[in-house]
């Protein structure tokens, strides 16, 4: 199967969050899904953080949510790992989210 889930986290968060990491080696392509849902209180900031060799290189992107907006990104596999972070901008508020990102083999690998 040439298409699989890389990464999945749904969460609620109130200040800056490290919502995990995951592998991109495998990967030819990954494909980002995030959003912030309506129901949320606060606006949201997800990043996407290169890292190699255990150390943080930048951002690979940052997407600035605003409650009930999306966003979906596809991008040539960068490094061998992505960290996911998500903050709540708005003092005292709750950014509902979520975070998917598929990853896609070349059939045979």
């Amino acid at each position: 199967m040439p298409n699989e889930v890389a990464f999945a986290k749904s969460d609620s968060i109130q200040q800056s969050t490290d919502l995990g990491s995951f592998q991109t080696s495998r990967y030819q392509r990954i494909r980002v899904a995030a959003d912030c849902r309506f129901d949320s209180t606060s606006s949201a900031v997800i990043r996407l953080i290169l890292v190699e060799s255990g150390g943080a290189v930048g951002d690979l992107d940052r997407y600035s949510l605003s409650r009930g907006n999306s966003v979906q990104q596809v991008y040539e596999v960068p490094g061998t790992e992505i960290v996911v972070t998500a903050d709540a901008p708005v003092a005292g508020g709750t950014a509902d989210i979520d975070v998917t990102v598929w990853g896609y083999r070349l059939p045979g690998e």
